[in-house]
């Protein structure tokens, strides 16, 4: 502890197009793909019912194993604020980190809504982004947030409003991976491009100065 290192890897271009390439610093804090548990997610509700459930659906988002829908066989109900939070997970000594999931959305357009939030203290939610209207199969996204975030209490959630009428499938996840931005490693550069029969050295180091305890970075 306490001491550094300082290593190089090396990018190489066998193709006969310039390359570019990005390097990104994300150490995985958790991965849940909810097949064998309900990953420790619990419900809570700012209006309305609560219907989100942990399983194998029958409507909808199908086809993808288990996974946390609004509703495992039917839709979503009128009149509802209602979410599904992830455990807490400890982010303190990273600079920010990131959350990537895979999602199903079929929610009434231009009146209901699937959003994300996150937390630093599990009182106070922040809203990252939403979507209205329906996509036609399950799609990859993710986002990232500032290091005032990245606290020993940071949170993800996973929510659906909606109005007083017409309802749908809803909104399911699965696959989320929590990421941090540690603050013990870097790059002499992060991204580049490299040309064709050429390669391109990225210099890291890692500083054991910084990590939050024992273990493997």
């Amino acid at each position: 502890w306490g001491e550094w290192v300082t290593s190089t890897f090396m990018i190489t271009n066998v193709g006969i197009a310039d390359l570019d390439f990005e390097v990104y610093d994300w150490s995985e804090i958790a991965f849940d793909d909810f097949e064998a548990d309900d990953g420790g997610y619990t419900l809570f509700t700012w209006a309305g019912t609560n219907t989100w459930e942990w399983g194998i659906p029958t409507q909808g988002p199908a086809g993808d194993g288990n996974v946390w829908a609004t509703s495992l066989a039917g839709d979503y109900p009128n009149s509802s604020d209602a979410c599904i939070a992830s455990p807490v997970y400890d982010l303190s000594g990273y600079m920010g980190g990131a959350v990537e999931l895979d999602q199903f959305i079929d929610v009434e357009s231009g009146w209901d809504e699937a959003y994300i939030l996150v937390t630093d203290n599990g009182v106070d939610w922040y809203y990252v982004t939403g979507w209205s209207g329906t996509a036609t199969d399950w799609f990859h996204y993710g986002f990232t947030f500032p290091g005032w975030l990245a606290t020993a209490q940071f949170q993800v959630a996973f929510c659906v409003y909606s109005d007083g009428s017409v309802v749908y499938d809803g909104y399911a996840v699965d696959n989320v991976h929590v990421m941090g931005i540690p603050a013990w490693k870097w790059e002499d550069h992060n991204f580049g491009t490299v040309s064709p029969d050429s390669n391109d050295l990225v210099e890291v180091t890692l500083d054991s100065f910084y990590v939050p305890g024992p273990g493997v970075y």
